[in-house]
């Protein structure tokens, strides 16, 4: 089971990678829809991996934990990549999200200016890298408790 991990952490890892530097390079990358469709691999490789190692993964909790570990590694070290990515190679996708979020704003009110301070300083490389995780780790749970269960509801 470890290399069924390893080999689908390193694959959901170098999807959520290759995703992550293209819609970098196309500039679109710090558009919110977009962020969230990062995710979408997680969903395709767990069930994947699950349904094609059906002696490996013959009860609930064995998907459920091939599930959970295979997306949290691939959170950790996708997550990692990006923070090294934004802090050393290039900040585009950190520039663009604060730039939307001053956007929504009304320059008007009275704490625009400290409100633009937060975002400025709150959305960072180390903010990705942690979201990055949590969300990760979390979506994780969730698509690995109901993944296992497709089978036998199409099965109805």
């Amino acid at each position: 089971m470890k290399k069924q991990i390893i080999k689908y952490s390193c694959i959901l890892s170098s999807i959520c990678i290759l995703y992550f530097i293209s819609t970098n390079l196309l500039g679109i990358s710090g558009d919110e829809i977009i962020g969230w469709f990062g995710y979408l691999p997680y969903i395709f490789v767990i069930y994947f991996g699950i349904n094609l190692s059906p002696i490996l993964f013959s009860t609930y909790k064995s998907k459920f934990m091939f599930g959970t570990k295979v997306g949290g590694i691939g959170a950790i070290v996708s997550s990692l990549f990006m923070f090294v990515y934004l802090k050393f190679v290039s900040n585009l996708m950190i520039e663009t999200v604060i730039k939307n979020q001053i956007a929504l704003l009304d320059p008007s009110s009275s704490s625009y200016e400290t409100t633009v301070e937060t975002i400025t300083n709150t959305i960072t490389p180390n903010f990705y890298l942690i979201f990055g995780i949590i969300v990760g780790i979390i979506l994780s749970l969730i698509f690995s408790s109901i993944i296992p269960l497709i089978p036998n509801f199409l099965k109805k």
